[in-house]
């Protein structure tokens, strides 16, 4: 992700530095070139973060029904999850 963030970061500061130093705009094939790499690139940004996100959601719902379970079949274990946050012990 944050390879993608600096390259866009480049590319956009290169386009106009390369208009304004060399006096010339880029080439429509450059240009071509450059939004193949940025669809590339932020369709891999995109994939990462969905991935990211469903990771989370699947552990959360995991632990949910892990939850579950243990608080009915063990009654003292609802005192304890009074008492122990659920992911980060010790906070």
């Amino acid at each position: 992700m944050v390879r993608t963030v600096l390259f866009l970061i480049i590319t956009l500061l290169l386009v106009p530095v390369s208009v304004i130093y060399f006096d010339k705009p880029l080439l429509d094939t450059q240009w071509h070139i450059l939004k193949v790499l940025c669809t590339i690139y932020l369709t891999i940004a995109l994939a990462c973060f969905v991935t990211g996100e469903l990771t989370c959601l699947l552990f959360v719902g995991s632990s949910d029904f892990s939850e579950k379970i243990s608080a009915e079949k063990y009654p003292e274990y609802k005192d304890y999850q009074n008492k122990v946050p659920r992911f980060i012990p010790k906070i």
